[in-house]
């Protein structure tokens, strides 16, 4: 192949491999789905699991501060709902 199209080749590769990369899911986004299934599998609502790095480093990497919210509108505990 001639160098031109040699190039070519590459940057079509390097760019499909690179779009590949940026429609990979993150942690967040995985950790996001999966508190909002929790969530509407345990009562029955739509409901933003509000994630966001964890503030201690004892209690993990990330966190869920979804329980007060979902407490007040359950007319719940919070640590029941947390639970």
């Amino acid at each position: 192949m001639p160098p031109v199209i040699c190039r070519s080749v590459a940057r079509v590769a390097a760019a499909r491999v690179f779009a590949g990369f940026l429609s990979m899911p993150t942690i967040v986004s995985k950790l996001d789905a999966a508190f909002r299934e929790a969530i509407r599998a345990a009562f029955g609502i739509e409901a933003d699991p509000l994630m966001g790095p964890s503030q201690n480093e004892k209690f993990g990497d990330y966190q869920s501060n979804a329980a007060m919210g979902l407490a007040k509108v359950q007319k719940a505990n919070p640590r029941a709902v947390a639970e």
